[in-house]
């Protein structure tokens, strides 16, 4: 779908490659050549009947994003969409939350669904549709239509578009048979802890810290970067405990994750200095210049979410429990019975010191000397001098030892 700027500015059509429409406020529009092919007496014509109609339609928004938000509002007033939308809500998990995001992909793939099959965007053109696939479940028409329109290029984009669009028709009990699978390969590559530790060294504190932010809790960064201050429990000595609500959490999986207690503190003081409410609300500026720095310089794709699938494969190679650290990632539980949602002390007593034990080091980038991450506390120490002393004794035995081995024994004396 393309849409074309006339002469005046405030006139519009929207269209394809093989026809053109005026945007009306209700009904169907006339067909028209594409504005490419028109001569340019005809184009003139066209361009002052555009100006008329704006004359007589002055609540049509004039610029192309606003012609979409008018078209994506008319859509959202469908029944079928509010149908949809109810039924995402009732969804496990869920408790009745519905996200931006998907209240938005919803509308925008019926948009471009409805414009690939050159159907006008009204209040009430998926109500048609769906209402004419009941009458006969039997005709695959629109069924084929949806395929053919999942396989468009952009093709990432169409098949996201299209899942949308047969859960809108399962949700209204009119189940289309067509597939759109938009489980595609990662782009994910792994990227050597050398070229991690040098872009590391390369950028400023701040983000140095939210690669490391990240890094420690496995959450996704848009869940780390908007959780409320007040979230973030620092009372413990050696990590801060974030607390995730549902709603914040795209496996709708509340849960909490840790990081150490030196970087996070850090964090939440740099925010209150500047009267933030989160620790990172710019965090897409922060990331854009980060992954930026990393395929100019060294030729990687490093974004945020590479250091969640980091954290998956490190703590898959510890003897860490996978529901635990499954669950400071915030993902759903892969082995038997959920049983620390009736622990009480699960966090302290088991949580914390089996990730202390297997996992925090190894999730560690590049720690500056100057701002180090980890505290040495005095528990470190006392422990460090335990093992000092008992390696000690360790060497003296085994000297002893080797020096008894030496020595001859006595000949038995022989018994006449």
């Amino acid at each position: 779908m393309w849409l074309h700027k006339f002469q005046d500015k405030r006139a519009h059509a929207i269209g394809n490659e093989q026809a053109t429409y005026i945007i009306l406020p209700s009904g169907k529009p006339k067909a028209i050549v594409p504005v490419k092919q028109m001569p340019y007496a005809q184009l003139r014509a066209y361009d002052n009947a555009c100006r008329a109609f704006r004359r007589h339609h002055p609540e049509i928004p004039p610029c192309r994003g606003q012609q979409f938000t008018y078209l994506n509002s008319l859509i959202l007033e469908d029944p079928t969409i509010q149908r949809y939308l109810i039924a995402i809500k009732s969804r496990p998990r869920n408790n009745g939350y519905l996200s931006p995001s998907t209240k938005q992909m919803a509308v925008t793939s019926a948009r471009h669904f409805l414009s690939f099959l050159r159907i006008q965007p009204s209040n009430h053109a998926l109500t048609g549709l769906i209402a004419t696939k009941k009458a006969n479940m039997s005709d695959f028409t629109l069924d084929d239509k949806l395929e053919e329109f999942a396989n468009l290029e952009p093709i990432i984009a169409h098949r996201q578009y299209g899942t949308y669009i047969l859960g809108i028709f399962k949700a209204n009990r009119a189940r289309l048979q067509a597939t759109s699978d938009c489980h595609f390969d990662a782009l994910t590559k792994p990227i050597s802890e050398g070229i991690l530790n040098s872009i590391f060294h390369e950028i400023d504190e701040k983000q140095q810290d939210i690669i490391n932010y990240q890094a420690f809790s496995g959450q996704r960064i848009n869940c780390l970067s908007t959780i409320p201050l007040n979230q973030i429990d620092l009372s413990r000595q050696n990590y801060a405990v974030i607390h995730v609500f549902k709603y914040q959490n795209k496996s709708r999986q509340e849960h909490d994750t840790l990081v150490p207690f030196a970087l996070m503190q850090r964090i939440v003081k740099r925010a209150k200095d500047n009267n933030l409410d989160s620790p990172y609300p710019d965090y897409k500026e922060i990331w854009t210049q980060i992954t930026t720095l990393a395929a100019v310089k060294y030729n990687v794709r490093f974004t945020s979410h590479y250091l969640r699938h980091r954290f998956h494969s490190i703590a898959s190679d510890t003897p860490m429990d996978v529901n635990q650290w499954d669950y400071l990632m915030g993902s759903k539980k892969r082995k038997g019975h959920d049983a620390q949602t009736y622990n009480l002390n699960f966090l302290d007593e088991k949580l914390i010191p089996n990730y202390d034990r297997f996992l925090a080091r190894q999730l560690e980038i590049g720690t500056p000397k100057t701002s180090p991450v980890f505290q040495q506390n005095s528990n470190d120490n006392a422990l460090l001098e335990l093992v000092k002393q008992q390696q000690e004794t360790i060497n003296r035995l085994t000297s002893l030892l080797t020096q008894s081995n030496s020595v001859k024994p006595l000949a038995p004396t022989p018994i006449n």
